[in-house]
């Protein structure tokens, strides 16, 4: 989750998303990417970013990312990510949380340089650990909330917008980012935005109008959350079959869906 207070919920937020109070799953979800955290000593050990570190902790959720070490973690559009047009050599994410895409699509050379943004002060000083863990400082700018701004403050940084790749995650601030606009002024982009109707009012209403504002410069390709196969991961072996689900399952409120958007 992007979108916290101090690594908690909003409470608005934590009723949208149909999390209780208390969660013996998500207990055991939190023990179990500890244990693994510290088995693969915090080095993602499968998919595109392997041998990426990632620092013991997170503000984000609560802490479980043992789906990154597996390199599992929205695989759907990692995928993506690995086919993004040749010259696009600019990655932005816009609620970077720990920085995990961003640092991990820079130092497999997917991109020259990322743009994080990240409204949280604690996720930032993540990103910047994270950066300097992976020896990419020197490639990544930080910032602090996306808003409508989003394009100029880009520009400021010399950013060419007709050749970059744009990733958001802001839990439903992104039909507020993503105007008529926007997507205008984005309009060279290859941008992924992940949907979360279900955590503002009438959100089935505001993805139809975000589609049909983006409809105007973008091609657009939905990506839905598929199938995990864990069949590969010799380290999950020992593990029992409800535990090796827990470890690739990313606590959900429901399926989730992307947009993907290719200029025309």
């Amino acid at each position: 989750m992007r979108r916290m207070i101090g690594g908690l919920l909003p409470q608005s937020l934590k009723s949208a998303l149909r999390i209780p109070q208390s969660d013996p799953v998500k207990a055991r979800r939190l023990a179990l990417s500890r244990e693994l955290h510290e088995r693969f000593g915090g080095v993602v050990a499968h998919g595109p970013f392997k041998g990426l570190e990632l620092a013991p902790q997170a503000h984000w959720g609560s802490g479980v990312y043992s789906h990154q070490l597996l390199g599992i973690f929205e695989k759907e559009v990692l995928d993506s990510l690995c086919d993004t047009p040749a010259g696009h050599d600019t990655f932005i994410e816009i609620g970077a949380q720990d920085g995990y895409y961003a640092i991990g699509a820079v130092r497999a050379g997917m991109f020259e340089t990322a743009h994080c943004f990240e409204i949280l002060e604690a996720g930032r000083q993540l990103i910047a650990e994270n950066a300097r863990r992976n020896g990419v400082t020197d490639r990544l700018h930080i910032h602090g909330e996306a808003d409508a701004s989003l394009a100029h403050k880009l520009a400021g940084h010399g950013v060419d917008l007709s050749n970059c790749v744009i990733l958001c995650d802001i839990e439903g601030a992104e039909f507020d980012v993503f105007s008529p606009a926007m997507f205008e002024t984005m309009r060279g982009a290859v941008i992924l935005i992940e949907l979360h109707p279900f955590a503002v009012a009438d959100g089935q209403a505001k993805v139809d109008t975000l589609k049909q504002a983006a409809a105007a410069h973008f091609t657009i390709t939905q990506l839905t959350t598929g199938a995990r196969d864990l069949s590969g991961f010799s380290e999950l072996d020992c593990y029992s079959d409800t535990d090796r689900w827990l470890l690739c399952s990313e606590g959900r409120p429901e399926r989730m869906h992307w947009l993907r958007l290719d200029p025309r």
